[in-house]
């Protein structure tokens, strides 16, 4: 039995330390010390966390790029596709014309206009080019205006609106069926028209419907040639013959109902001298056109508004137009109105007599020169001469502008 050495206290067997006073007991075996627990390895730092950070950085700025060059369009409306945006491309492509020009054209015997509208550069927008017709002593294609919101003409009759901003047909209107004389149009779009061998006033809306056809407003007022505004506001029309005469006159109408306000012309004297009713006419030849009168008595008809227009081929020249005065007769000379003198448009686009020869019934002549001028001019025998005809034959010409034919309107005696 073992005592402390330091307390005296009795000690179990195999004890280290006294459990009295915790002293060690000399020579006791030691205990043997536990081996530590094992512990894991320690695990290295994970390197894939930022390489996954860095990978979705890089793809998110990969598709912010994509986006921005490539798939930022896929959003925007096509041009086609009203999105009720417009880019600028599309707005330039309604761009209403600024301005028109109207060509007329000549194709052998066929006319036709070309209509081309630009914009306020000058660049072409679009053109329309009109149906051919068979050329006639009056234009079938006329220009008028551009009215409102549209440009229009005249087009075998039929007046026409064109959209300014890409030339598309906008209406049609077949009821004036005449040659354009003149026009003019009001604030409101509407359009006042008066026409060779058509309605004397005709009257169209801006939507291209029918106001008003009067197809002759007073009888013996023939070729309606201009029409305006009065300063009251009222319309005027002008003709170019009055009756059996040459003069002009004029016709105001009340703009409200149409009524006629005033006229002028009725008491005027004929202009050109009446012709003997013993003088018969005869010609070479005269010009053959469907709807209209050319022949040799147009000649001495008392009116320059009307002609004779020779037939044959080329410019006339040789043709010839004579006089049988019935019997002899004292002359001493001739008053001519050379060319088509019912408007300066006609007068200068058909042929006019530069130079004649007069021949007299016992075989003498003389040659006289004319100018290329409208209106009366004179050609003087050299005194009194005896002679139951007289021949005045074509011996040059002033070409026409569209027309080869060679036309005398009125001759008169002296």
């Amino acid at each position: 039995m073992a005592f402390c050495t330091g307390c005296g206290k009795e000690l179990k067997p195999g004890v280290r330390f006294c459990t009295a006073c915790g002293k060690p007991v000399p020579g006791a075996a030691p205990v043997p010390r536990p081996a530590p627990a094992s512990q894991p390895p320690q695990e290295k730092k994970s390197r894939a966390l930022p390489i996954i950070l860095i990978t979705l950085i890089v793809l998110l700025l990969a598709g912010a790029a994509l986006w921005w060059f490539v798939l930022r369009d896929a959003d925007k409306p096509d041009d086609d596709t009203d999105h009720g945006e417009k880019t600028e491309q599309t707005e330039a492509k309604k761009t209403p014309a600024g301005s028109v020009s109207f060509s007329h054209e000549a194709d052998g015997d066929k006319e036709y206009a070309v209509i081309t509208g630009k914009d306020d550069k000058g660049d072409e927008l679009w053109t329309v080019e009109t149906d051919a017709y068979g050329i006639s002593q009056l234009d079938r294609v006329q220009e008028l205006a551009i009215i409102g919101d549209h440009y229009c003409y005249i087009e075998d009759g039929d007046v026409v609106a064109l959209d300014l901003t890409d030339g598309s047909e906008v209406w049609r209107n077949t009821e004036f069926s005449g040659a354009l004389g003149g026009y003019t149009f009001d604030e409101d779009g509407t359009i006042y028209l008066c026409g060779y061998f058509g309605p004397d006033l005709f009257v169209v809306n801006k939507d291209g419907e029918t106001v008003k056809c009067i197809a002759q407003l007073k009888d013996g007022y023939i070729w309606p040639y201009d029409i305006r505004f009065t300063d009251e506001g009222d319309l005027l029309l002008t003709y170019e013959q009055v009756g059996e005469s040459a003069d002009e006159g004029t016709i105001t109408i009340d703009r409200n109902d149409y009524s006629i306000l005033a006229v002028t012309g009725e008491a005027k004297a004929a202009a050109e001298p009446e012709t003997p009713r013993s003088i018969s006419l005869s010609a070479s030849s005269a010009l053959q056109e469907a709807g209209h009168d050319h022949s040799p008595h147009l000649a001495m008809d008392g009116s320059s508004a009307t002609a004779w227009v020779e037939g044959a081929g080329g410019n006339g020249e040789g043709e010839w137009l004579k006089l049988d005065l019935g019997s002899d007769c004292h002359v001493s000379g001739m008053q001519i109105w050379a060319g088509y003198q019912k408007s300066d448009s006609l007068f200068y686009k058909n042929s006019r007599p530069a130079r004649v020869r007069v021949t007299f019934s016992d075989g003498t002549s003389l040659e006289a020169d004319l100018a290329d001028a409208t209106g009366m001019q004179s050609i003087s025998f050299g005194g009194d001469r005896v002679t139951s005809s007289i021949t005045v034959t074509i011996l040059s010409v002033y070409p026409g502008s569209a027309y080869a034919d060679t036309c005398i309107s009125e001759i008169t005696l002296s």
